[in-house]
């Protein structure tokens, strides 16, 4: 007997530790790539993001003009309106940053840093180019003062990178092109080192640049929990309907800015009160709760699955035209949205819109013709999708459901 309990202990704590592995696993994907990221996160990652590369843009682009008069200062003329010219040039691109369009702020996040990155970096190797040909030390003695703050400029640059929640994978560009332009300036005006080893000199803004991906990384992770939190449902894992709108706006834009199919399904499950009047809230929360992983279950990574409220569920499909979204349903009907406690299915009435085929021009008309559609499976006896016909039965046996 005591045997049979210490096995059993054994067993629970490998389970334990191996299901501690796979959560392990799979949040060191999360820190490498992008694409497991849930709809919602890369959202909320994505406008960060966008804010800090404009606000960090307009910030660099007011600083690099207000330098202007201590460079006039020191580096004599014509050098130092050589780098002015660089300065507004730089300023230029990074005002074009910080303003530009909403239309053009959707890039990947590694190209999104890069181009901040590589603005900076063009600017610092081009002014070196200049201040070679000046002289490091034969202008007046604030000139070594000056040169030392151009010096610097990478390994700020490399550290400012920890301020971006990137991971691993997308961080390498940037963090190349700070190590790339240090490396290059060591190589070709090795006089700007004022005697400093070149090969420590790269070794340190590796150094640095390493930790401030880590930092950025650490960063990412602390999002993903936060965003999970926030965005998720706590009974069903479903996102919120405030979120989900959110999404669903997004993906509807991008549709109709490409010219895609775009579906939606509005989901009811019958006769949910009589299972809170005859059951209990309890037994209500744990068919809400079976419904919502079924829903996660059925769908792909990059659908909005939302609880809508109550009992109800909303679906965006990005990419999904009329057929497949069909499909989808009669996947949801193969799994079942499971069991009631006296042993029958949860069934649901479904209203399928699509943007195609529907011609509608704004999310909510869209929302508007699959709940119309979910209520007139309703009416028609519930347990079935409408689309545009006549409703067609959802789960065609119930006594086999059963």
């Amino acid at each position: 007997m005591t045997f049979s309990h210490e096995w059993r202990a054994l067993r629970v704590l490998v389970r334990a530790a191996f299901a501690s592995s796979l959560q392990m696993v799979s949040q060191f994907g999360d820190l490498l790539l992008s694409r497991q990221h849930s709809a919602g996160a890369a959202h909320e990652r994505a406008d960060l993001i966008n804010r800090r590369v404009r606000l960090i843009a307009a910030i660099c682009s007011v600083l690099t003009l207000a330098w202007i008069p201590i460079d006039a200062h020191v580096i004599r003329w014509p050098y130092w309106g050589e780098i002015m010219a660089g300065r507004i040039a730089v300023s230029l691109v990074l005002l074009g940053l910080a303003l530009r369009p909403a239309r053009w702020r959707r890039f990947n996040a590694a190209i999104e840093v890069s181009m901040l990155v590589a603005a900076l970096h063009g600017f610092f190797l081009y002014a070196n180019d200049v201040l070679s040909i000046s002289g490091y030390s034969d202008g007046p003695s604030g000139m070594l003062a000056v040169s030392t703050a151009y010096f610097y400029l990478p390994f700020v640059v490399a550290a400012g990178l920890s301020m971006f929640p990137l991971t691993a994978l997308e961080a390498v560009l940037p963090a190349g092109l700070a190590i790339g332009a240090m490396t290059v300036a060591v190589e070709v005006w090795p006089q700007f080192l004022g005697g400093q080893s070149g090969l420590a000199t790269v070794w340190r803004i590796i150094l640095i640049a390493g930790i401030a991906v880590l930092a950025g990384m650490s960063q990412l992770h602390f999002l993903l929990r936060l965003t999970a939190e926030a965005m998720r449902d706590g009974l069903t894992g479903l996102l919120t309907r405030r979120v989900g709108e959110e999404l669903l706006d997004h993906q509807f834009a991008h549709a109709k800015r490409q010219n895609l199919p775009f579906a939606l399904l509005f989901i009811d499950l019958d006769r949910f009160k009589q299972v809170n009047d005859r059951f209990g809230h309890k037994a209500g929360d744990s068919v809400l709760s079976v419904a919502g992983r079924t829903l996660l279950q059925a769908c792909r990574r990059q659908d909005v699955v939302i609880r809508w409220g109550g009992e109800e569920f909303v679906i965006g499909l990005p990419g999904t035209d009329a057929a497949a979204a069909e499909l989808i349903v009669k996947r949801l009907a193969d799994l079942g949205l499971g069991g009631r406690p006296d042993k029958m299915p949860v069934t649901a009435s479904i209203g399928v819109a699509e943007r195609q085929i529907d011609g509608v021009e704004r999310l909510r008309s869209l929302i508007e013709f699959a709940d119309r559609r979910m209520y007139e499976a309703k009416q028609a006896g519930r347990n079935s999708y409408c689309f545009l016909g006549r409703p067609v039965p959802w789960i065609q046996d119930i006594e086999a459901a059963a």
